[in-house]
């Protein structure tokens, strides 16, 4: 069974980019916020990746995303 991989990144050809490099893994990806929170709660991966330039995301706030 293939671990799950979590991307936080808003621009899409990145997540493609991504899907491509890690496809030892189940990639799912989210482009903001909500879907990234929605994403963990119904996934639970066990590899993020974070883009912390995402609009209107702090470090602080990152933080809480992933607690």
């Amino acid at each position: 069974m293939k671990g799950t991989l979590l991307v936080i990144e808003d621009d899409v050809g990145i997540q493609k980019q991504l899907k491509w490099t890690f496809s030892d893994y189940n990639v799912v990806t989210a482009g903001d916020r909500t879907s990234a929170i929605a994403a963990l709660r119904r996934y639970e991966p066990c590899v993020i990746t974070l883009d912390l330039g995402l609009p209107q995301t702090k470090i602080t706030q990152a933080k809480d995303l992933l607690r």
